[in-house]
């Protein structure tokens, strides 16, 4: 079976995970500190949470960016057409599936004991896979609809 992916495709997905990367290294950094601060299993996952928007916001920005100057089309004005299709989206998959997803499974898994660690990456694994298909699916409405690319 030969599978064929735009560059557009593998590029917007790339960015997506590059964004989790960067949410799984700051969520990583954050609940620790804040296990080291508190025994309270809500603020560690609340920590893990706020971390992984400005972790996953800030590594997708950048590997946007890199992306639009590699193929030479960098624009300020580009990105922030981008950034106003892609914003509104991950917010609302964000706050609907995502966060909800980190939240509660990291939670459940810091209740049975399992250590901070393993709870965030696992709650991060899980609620990303999800995340990404929520995207996925948008990006194909917008193609398909609006005739936008992302």
């Amino acid at each position: 079976m030969n599978i064929n992916m735009q560059p557009s495709t593998f590029n917007f997905n790339k960015e997506i995970l590059f964004g989790e990367f960067g949410a799984l290294i700051f969520a990583n950094i954050a609940a620790p500190i804040t296990a080291s601060l508190t025994q309270n299993t809500t603020l560690i996952s609340a920590s893990a949470v706020l971390a992984t928007l400005c972790g996953g916001a800030s590594f997708w920005l950048a590997t946007r960016i890199y992306h639009r100057k590699k193929e030479n089309d960098f624009e300020v004005r580009k990105i922030r057409n981008d950034v106003n299709y892609f914003t509104p989206a991950a917010i609302i998959f964000g706050l609907l599936v995502y966060d909800p997803a980190i939240y509660l499974i990291s939670n459940y898994l810091l209740n049975s004991k399992y250590t901070v660690e393993i709870s965030v990456i696992s709650g991060q694994i899980i609620a990303f896979s999800f995340f990404l298909l929520c995207m996925n699916i948008y990006r194909l409405f917008l193609l398909k609809y609006k005739l936008k690319h992302l």
